[in-house]
């Protein structure tokens, strides 16, 4: 029987839906047009354009750069620094890759320095091309950009990952180049470039002060406090009058934000505009910190405002927390209620589940060890000395940010403040008055219950403050610090009464140090009326025959 010849299949109808819409029965793969005025322009990559790498050259008179030019008002108070990354960069020696990672907490010029080295020297290098690479996404297009600025035929073929290895070898086989990686947040983001490149200058800037493997670091601290004042004084310029009074207020303002850079420049440019005096803004400063972070001059970059940089690091943390189990955050927040400076490392306590509980969360020494390890690879640490006399400290702008960040009965801001009380109650030696071998401990720990007091809100305090600056009131009088003595008696006194009662045994206790105060300031006559009550309040109490009464009498 003969073969039967195939069928042809039924026609399928095309159609398209609107006026001027395009209808094909298979798949479209050239450009369509269908406007009056629409000309496509559809380059070809013609057959042999394609190059590899290392046959394509660049002249030095037809350079290829992009670069972020500087934006810094003043650059000022970074002569050394700038000096330095040109040194290490320009050394003598064969053509090597000179791989620089530049760190340091946000906000302290760690681009800006970049920009100002890569815009003075840009003429030495024919290839100098800058990468935002915060991600490896814009790694690769940054790499695939640079390949098509190169060699644009390496553009036509529309596939970046081929044009980022493209960039990748074209750098390897050329000297003389200059790549800036900005922002990169983790090691292992560019470590496709470390291991390929040989030849040129690699500059990674960026937060994290980890283990950069193949890159000599760079720290950038902030400025200091000549140059941060004509930083200042440079970008409010005559807008107003700069006396000896205003200058100190300047001051007083650099001292607050910590000499960080963008914070003097957005402080900065904020009195310039809008006729702020330093001691007005120093005022609200101090009154409404929340508010005057938050701030920035009409012009300025919304994204680089210290509140909202900050808290793109508080993100990258919780992702981390996320990802790990960790209190880091909490962590964090605890000790924004401590001072600033020197937070003993063996404060650090066991966690209460009522203040953090999260799935594998470890609050031992080797659970804390790794959170601080953490908050320090993100700069918004620095830990001194090691085992039992390491100390942690923390910018004091930062500080200020992630402390009021939050509204004060945030429960994560008063679960912050518990854990702080609760792990500085812990470490108090007892007995102030005689315990001679517990007040170095207590010296240490002075600075941090006055932050911790000033954390909570005149009659929200809990009444464990209270017992602490007590004892704290006790151990200042043996320093014969009899004046801070008596402001410490004054608040626990407000405290304890608020907790208990004005007639609570406790509160007779308080009475009693704060008559003490008294009577060591030469106060007698203050002393008196404190001490009858505490004698009444204690009778109630116990009976006129209790030994507490006896002490009293």
């Amino acid at each position: 029987m003969p073969d039967t010849p195939p069928q042809p299949e039924p026609e399928t109808a095309v159609s398209a839906a609107g006026q001027r819409a395009v209808a094909a029965g298979r798949d479209i793969t050239a450009p369509v047009s269908t406007g009056d005025h629409s000309p496509i322009y559809a380059p070809r990559l013609e057959p042999g354009s394609l190059l590899a790498a290392r046959q394509v050259q660049v002249q030095p008179q037809e350079p290829v750069r992009r670069l972020e030019a500087p934006r810094a008002w003043q650059f000022v108070g970074r002569d050394q620094e700038l000096e330095r990354l040109r040194a290490l960069l320009t050394g003598e020696g064969a053509p090597v890759v000179v791989r620089q990672v530049l760190y340091g907490m946000g906000g302290v010029g760690k681009s800006e320095l970049v920009r100002q080295y890569a815009h003075t020297y840009r003429d030495r290098y024919p290839v100098a091309w800058w990468i935002t690479a915060d991600s490896p996404q814009n790694l690769q297009q940054g790499l695939a950009a640079l390949a098509a600025a190169i060699h644009p035929p390496v553009g036509l073929v529309g596939d970046v990952e081929q044009a980022a290895v493209w960039a990748l070898d074209w750098l390897q086989a050329h000297p003389g180049w200059l790549v800036v990686l900005d922002n990169v947040e983790d090691p292992d983001d560019v470590r496709v470039c470390l291991d390929r490149l040989s030849a040129g200058h690699l500059v990674v800037t960026t937060r994290r002060d980890v283990y950069w493997p193949g890159l000599a670091p760079l720290a950038l601290p902030v400025l200091d406090s000549a140059p941060a004042l004509d930083l200042m004084r440079a970008i409010i310029g005559q807008s107003q009058p700069l006396g000896a009074g205003q200058m100190a207020d300047l001051e007083a303002i650099a001292a607050e934000l910590g000499y960080l850079p963008l914070a003097l420049e957005q402080a900065s440019a904020y009195m310039r505009q809008q006729r702020c005096s330093p001691a007005r803004y120093l005022r609200q400063l101090r009154e409404e910190p929340a508010r005057t972070h938050a701030r920035f001059p009409q012009g300025g970059d919304a994204e680089r405002i210290m509140a909202r940089l900050w808290h793109h690091h508080l993100r990258a943390l919780q992702d981390h927390d996320r990802r790990h189990g960790l209190a880091s955050e909490h962590l964090l927040r605890v000790l924004t209620c401590y001072a600033p400076d020197d937070v003993p490392r063996l404060l650090l306590g066991e966690l209460s589940p009522d203040d953090y509980e999260a799935e594998g969360q470890e609050s031992d020494e080797e659970g804390w060890d790794e959170a601080l390890g953490v908050l320090a690879s993100y700069s918004m640490i620095t830990r001194s000395g090691v085992d039992d006399t390491e100390t942690i400290s923390m910018h004091r702008l930062f500080q200020s940010v992630i402390r009021h960040g939050l509204d004060y009965d945030d429960p994560r801001q008063h679960a912050a403040r518990h854990t702080a009380l609760t792990w500085i109650r812990q470490a108090l030696p007892p007995d102030p008055d005689s315990n001679v071998s517990g007040w170095p401990v207590w010296r240490d720990l002075m600075p941090h219950i006055g932050a911790l007091t000033s954390c909570h809100l005149h009659g929200t305090e809990p009444p464990e403050l209270g017992s602490i600056l007590n004892q704290a009131t006790v151990f200042t009088a043996t320093q014969g610090q009899h004046q801070r003595a008596y402001d410490l008696a004054n608040r626990a006194l407000a405290i304890t009464e608020a907790a208990y009662g004005p007639d609570h045994p406790t509160v007779a206790t308080l009475l009693g140090n704060l008559a003490n105060s008294f009577r060591a300031l030469g106060r007698p006559g203050e002393a008196v009326p404190l001490e009858q009550r505490a004698l009444a309040i204690t009778e109630a109490a116990y009976g006129p025959d209790h030994p507490s009464v006896a002490t009293l009498l």
